[in-house]
């Protein structure tokens, strides 16, 4: 395979399951996927409260046309 496809499965790969009782192991960490998950969330979120407010603000300006 070429070199930065291993790069990539090496930073996105899942992590092994955390054994009982240790709370800060390696494998506890997030891995790549489960980061950029969240980060994809985050994003969904903030856009749709910018989404929200947008047609609040819309609404708002119409009722006084």
């Amino acid at each position: 395979a070429a070199p930065f496809l291993l790069r990539i499965y090496r930073k996105f790969r899942p992590l092994p399951p955390v054994p009982e009782g240790v709370a800060h192991a390696p494998a506890a960490r997030r891995s790549g996927l489960a980061k950029l998950a969240r980060t994809g969330k985050f994003l969904l979120y903030v856009f749709g409260a910018f989404l929200l407010s947008a047609v609040v603000a819309g609404i708002y300006e119409a009722s006084f046309r």
